[in-house]
């Protein structure tokens, strides 16, 4: 007789559902048969940062954490805010302090962007490169700046997927 199959409780199920729609809708070219490999792979990554972290309450995935385009990141907040999942809370407030009573921090927020890191501005008639960064999903292209604070700032990958 085999043995039955562990479920994931309906949380991690349901996350996952979001997951795969999200990926689907904002990384995957429009009209195209949905990519299931790509699906997995940005999903393992997710869950690759999520667990290095060490302080996970026991889940396999980030629940806290939604998902975010570059079109409803530009047209809901409006504030300035930083987002890491690989940090703990206390991870964030070490970071936070280190602002100093000079400085403020941005506020946390939980959210996960999921996109193409380009060099190219969305300029496409020149393909110019300018020297800036920019996150790029099926809904826009969003710049931004790679900050290098503390000694808590996770490194960037080596290999982007």
């Amino acid at each position: 007789m085999a043995a039955p199959q562990a479920r994931a409780p309906s949380s991690e199920q349901a996350w996952l559902a979001a997951a795969q729609a999200f990926i689907q809708e904002t990384l995957c070219p429009g009209g195209k048969e949905p990519n299931g490999q790509l699906t997995q792979l940005v999903i393992d990554c997710v869950k690759t940062i999520w667990l290095s972290q060490g302080r996970t309450q026991g889940f396999t995935l980030p629940l806290s954490y939604s998902f975010v385009s570059v079109q409803d990141l530009r047209s809901h907040q409006h504030l300035p805010c930083c987002s890491h999942l690989s940090w703990s809370s206390s991870a964030y407030q070490v970071w936070a302090q280190e602002a100093g009573p000079s400085g403020t921090p941005l506020p946390r927020e939980r959210l996960l962007l999921l996109g193409t890191l380009t060099d190219l501005s969305g300029d496409l008639e020149q393909e110019c490169r300018n020297g800036n960064l920019y996150v790029r999903d099926n809904t826009g292209m969003l710049g931004c700046e790679v900050s290098r604070r503390g000694s808590q700032m996770p490194q960037i990958p080596t290999r982007i997927v």
